[in-house]
Order: C-alpha cells, then sequence, then structure tokens
C-alpha cells in the first residue's frame, strides 16, 4: 500500500507534548517550522510550544518538519509532526512515507513501531493512539490502535 503513514497521541496533556516530542526527535534539528496564525517561524529559534498554542483562542496548530525522529528502534527519516491544540485538547501527530525507514527496518515494521508508540505513549501518559496510512483513523489501513493490531502488517 502505497501513501503516507501517520501515528498520532490523542488527548496529549500539556505538560507532556515537550517531552513526547523530545522522545520523538531525540536531539534531531528541526528544519521547518510554522503556526497556523503566525504561518513560518526561525526554525534556529528556540521557541516555547506550548506557549504559541496559547497564543489562540481557537483551534490552533504548530507544524514542523525535523532531520528525523524515531519510534522505539525505528528511524524515520524527514518526518513531518503537527501538534493541534482543539478545545483544550492536544493531538501530537508524525507523518511519514514508507521510502523514510530504511528497508531493513520495514520488516514487521507494524510490530515495531506498535512497541515504539507504547513506550512513547506510556511515558506521555497518553492511552488513545494509532498508527496507519492516512487517514489514520480509517480502521481498514490502521497498523495498530492501542494495544490492538491493525488489519495491515506491513508498509
Amino acid at each position: 500500500m502505497d501513501g503516507l503513514i501517520e501515528l498520532v497521541f490523542e488527548s496529549v496533556a500539556n505538560n507532556s507534548v515537550c517531552p513526547l516530542l523530545n522522545d520523538l526527535l531525540q536531539g534531531s534539528d528541526i528544519v521547518e517550522l510554522s503556526h497556523s496564525e503566525l504561518g513560518s517561524l526561525d526554525a534556529k529559534t528556540r521557541h516555547d510550544l506550548i506557549q504559541l498554542l496559547n497564543q489562540n483562542a481557537g483551534p490552533s496548530s504548530i507544524a514542523f518538519r525535523a532531520v528525523s525522529a524515531k519510534v522505539g528502534d525505528i528511524q524515520i527519516r524527514t518526518p513531518y509532526l503537527q501538534v493541534l491544540r482543539f478545545e483544550g485538547l492536544n493531538e501530537v501527530a508524525i507523518s511519514f512515507a514508507s521510502t523514510d525507514i530504511e528497508p531493513k527496518d520495514r520488516q514487521h515494521i507494524a510490530t515495531k513501531l506498535a512497541e515504539g508508540a507504547a513506550k512513547l505513549a506510556g511515558s506521555a501518559g497518553v492511552t488513545q493512539y494509532y498508527c496507519g496510512f492516512e487517514p489514520a483513523t480509517d480502521e481498514r489501513t490502521q497498523l495498530f490502535a492501542g494495544g490492538k493490531m491493525g488489519p495491515l502488517t506491513s508498509i
């Protein structure tokens, strides 16, 4: 199956957004950064993401592209990450193509991503997370949702 894959963590507490992003990025450089209301931001400048999200009373989002991210043992090249704030709740999503993962790492990818996501979710106190081909909310295209494996097993 072709298309973008997304891993979504729902209902992330304000105090868990940055630690979750740090766990995903593991020091990787951010190369593009934008805010839904403020537009493009300097990716080289340090920003308080929660303060940026709080600047707008309505829904807002921060999107960025990084050099790499890591979910468990899986290294992902040039992922697109987004933090969405809607009605006081945060959602953290990472999107990538299958080609952003080394071919050798794609074997048993659903299980590897599920294990890595479970650890990330546990560290962030998140109980709702899922991964699949966009839109990952479609159960027919999911690799997993929480601790339950989905119908797809490869990318």
